[in-house]
């Protein structure tokens, strides 16, 4: 399925409705799927015995995913019935020659969404002198494969354009333009080779009042310029999502402080966070970003997590020398004091935890496991041990130093969750009794 402004498009290898005979002979054009699954009565039998008649006229969006469209058919009946059409999803059909899309879109003067999704258009763009869509404001083109020069000439005719999927089209570089397109205000660019930031500004410089960049599984490796504020060529940008790259330095997110306007910020399974825990890494990136409200979704920071992140920083670089982030280190000393190092601060993300494992009143096991391992697996390697199946296990997490209060023994009801997810630390307690009947947690899991 695919996800657009919310909306959940349906994809399915033949249209419903639509007589399977003729995809033995030839693929539908796109005025024969419309009218097959929209317009023709549906002669099925109900419980009323009656034949039901389907609408007389479209809806105003339509569904016609991944049924082999390659032409738009016949042009004066698509001006009879799709004035009205607001959303049209074209994904994963056939289309080749841009021209055969043109065709649809002179009958569409309503449109307000557009997708095209993997549809592998071949050569530039035809048939587009006479076409000007103002109402058209969302416009996806992920996987399509269309060069820059046709993303311009198709910004062009429609000049009311906000929205703008061109990720997985493999770009590797953003071509520039002297035309400027001022209505688009969101722009995603995922899982494009992009790796320099100079590129990436191109985007700045050609959606001047953007507001939204979505940048996740790119290659950028930094943000950041000699002799260049990275946020010059962004001066509305709100949110900007950096999930999955290769962002691997510091520098980059100090330079995020750069963008005026910036209040979110999404950074997560960058190459800089595997070599930290993930609440670590969100103390260190809130303690630099002042500015930013929203760091990798939910809620906004609130004012007792940032004094944390905070203080936690400067305790964490004032072992460091020299410190990545001296001035904005200054700046917080100066606000919160030349604050001593706490003891024993773990920063590197921990792998493996050192647990002990108590079944009844048999002597204490000793084991050292991955924090990735699935409770239910450490609990099946304990079966021949124990002589009981995962099934007839009770289990409890016990804390370290928690042995006799009995009220903080957490109970396991699930067996899915990893070990880090239930926050099991070195030390603790996994202890296990007989249930005095089976319960199939395996179920549950599956």
């Amino acid at each position: 399925r695919t996800i657009v402004r919310g909306i959940s498009y349906p994809s399915s290898e033949v249209a419903p409705g639509f007589p399977l005979f003729c995809y033995l002979w030839k693929m539908p054009t796109f005025h024969e799927a419309v009218i097959s699954k929209y317009l023709d009565d549906d002669e099925e039998e109900h419980e009323s015995w009656m034949r039901v008649p389907k609408r007389t006229h479209l809806p105003p969006l339509l569904s016609l995913s991944g049924i082999g469209i390659q032409e738009a058919g016949d042009e004066q009946e698509l001006q009879k019935i799709c004035a009205r059409v607001t959303d049209l999803d074209l994904s994963k059909n056939e289309f080749k020659d841009f021209n055969e899309v043109t065709k649809i879109l002179r009958h569409t003067p309503c449109l307000n969404l557009l997708n095209l999704n993997h549809n592998i258009f071949e050569g530039e763009l035809s048939g587009l002198e006479d076409l000007y869509l103002t109402k058209l404001s969302c416009l996806v083109l992920n996987g399509t494969m269309i060069s820059w020069e046709s993303v311009h000439q198709l910004l062009k005719v429609f000049p009311n354009l906000q929205e703008l999927y061109l990720s997985n089209n493999n770009y590797e570089k953003v071509e520039a333009s002297s035309n400027v397109y001022p209505s688009v205000k969101k722009v995603y660019f995922n899982d494009n080779p992009v790796n320099k930031w100079n590129d990436v500004e191109e985007l700045g410089s050609i959606f001047p009042n953007l507001e939204h960049l979505i940048l996740v599984g790119s290659s950028l490796q930094s943000i950041q310029q000699k002799g260049n504020n990275c946020g010059d060529k962004f001066p509305q940008l709100i949110s900007l999502s950096l999930n999955s790259t290769d962002i691997n330095n510091w520098e980059s997110v100090d330079a995020v402080n750069n963008f005026p306007k910036l209040t979110e910020l999404r950074l997560h399974h960058s190459q800089l966070g595997e070599s930290y825990e993930e609440s670590v890494m969100r103390s260190l990136t809130i303690a630099r970003l002042p500015k930013i409200e929203k760091l990798n979704g939910g809620g906004v920071i609130t004012f007792d997590e940032r004094i944390d992140a905070e203080r936690a920083f400067i305790r964490h670089y004032k072992k460091e020398t020299p410190c990545p982030s001296q001035a904005r280190l200054d700046e917080l000393i100066g606000i919160h004091g030349d604050l001593v190092p706490l003891p024993n601060i773990k920063i590197k993300k921990q792998k493996e935890v050192t647990i002990n494992i108590r079944y009844e009143e048999q002597p204490v096991i000793e084991r050292t496991v991955s924090v990735y391992l699935k409770i239910v697996d450490l609990l099946k390697s304990l079966e021949n041990e124990f002589g009981l199946s995962v099934e007839e296990m009770d289990v409890a997490i016990v804390d370290d130093g928690c042995t006799d209060n009995f009220s903080s023994w957490r109970h396991l009801i699930l067996f899915d969750k990893k070990l880090f997810q239930m926050y099991i630390t070195s030390g603790d307690l996994i202890f296990i009794k007989r249930r005095p009947f089976k319960r199939n947690y395996l179920k549950k899991i599956k």
